[in-house]
């Protein structure tokens, strides 16, 4: 109720990550897109972590849950028929193309077309991934803005090779490269086209640090508000946008009997790109 004076409602849904050592669950109707978030470890990776211990009713609960979802899960099946991607009606760049595609997602009603799950690598190989929102896009390459601190902020920093794929339901774009980050002048722009709700957010939040509960963020927040009132949110220095330079870009479009078309464009020299049918 303290932050109904901030809050902008959302029709935003949730999202699951599954990773080897950790599930996230994300609520996206928050303000300031702070979203709300729950991981669970397998083990213990924090002080400021609980450990669920589930009793053998639950455990048992879940084996039939499991059952449950495993049986509606197998049935489920679709045959793809409405688009093909043809050698002599695809784009000459890959960037014509994303335009193409895109724009045909929108039309149908996509939800945020502009949402692409990124993968990031640690030093020592480990992934992770997660679905941001694609803010800008060119012949350079697509830009998303986030918290440089983050775990993909950490990731970045000591490994530049990403991928990134966008999915709308029968067709997707997958994208390989190197990622950087934009000017300063850029993020700065950016960051000033943004509702104040979510410029208070992104001073508020460290990213993907553990939270006592979700007081402690919002508590947080109200502190960050009373410091910029009356006056303009500057961009953090911890917050900013990062660029992905493709190096190939793979289109893919759903076909009947699972045999599926795949384009993908391999850059070969500057503005210029290989292109190729790959098998379903």
């Amino acid at each position: 109720p303290h932050l109904n004076k901030y809050y902008i409602p959302s029709t935003h849904l949730k999202r699951l990550a599954f990773l080897p050592s950790s599930i996230s669950y994300i609520n996206y109707n928050y303000p300031y897109h702070n979203n709300i978030q729950t991981r669970f470890y397998s083990t213990q990776q924090s002080n400021m972590a609980s450990v669920v211990q589930p009793s053998p009713q639950t455990q048992t609960q879940t084996k039939e849950e499991i059952t449950e979802i495993n049986d509606l899960i197998e049935t489920m099946r679709r045959d793809y028929a409405s688009d093909t991607l043809m050698e002599d009606t695809v784009e000459a760049t890959p960037h014509l193309q994303f335009i193409k595609m895109f724009n045909a997602a929108k039309d149908k009603g996509i939800f945020e077309p502009n949402g692409m799950n990124v993968c990031t690598v640690t030093k020592d190989g480990k992934p992770s991934s997660r679905v941001v929102l694609l803010r800008h896009f060119d012949e350079k390459g697509f830009v998303f803005f986030s918290n440089y601190e983050s775990r993909k902020g950490q990731d970045i920093d000591a490994n530049s090779n990403v991928c990134a794929t966008f999915w709308w339901q029968e067709s997707s774009v997958r994208i390989e490269g190197t990622i950087e980050r934009v000017d300063a002048s850029e993020s700065d722009a950016y960051f000033a086209s943004r509702p104040r709700t979510s410029q208070l957010g992104a001073w508020a939040s460290a990213q993907s640090t553990v939270l006592q509960n979700r007081k402690e963020l919002e508590d947080k927040v109200i502190e960050i508000a009373k410091r910029f009132e009356g006056k303009p949110v500057p961009r953090p220095p911890f917050w900013g946008g990062y660029r992905i330079k493709p190096h190939a870009v793979e289109f893919w479009q759903g076909r009947p009997s699972r045999l599926h078309d795949r384009i993908k464009f391999i850059s070969v020299a500057s503005n210029k790109w290989e292109r190729v049918r790959l098998s379903p």
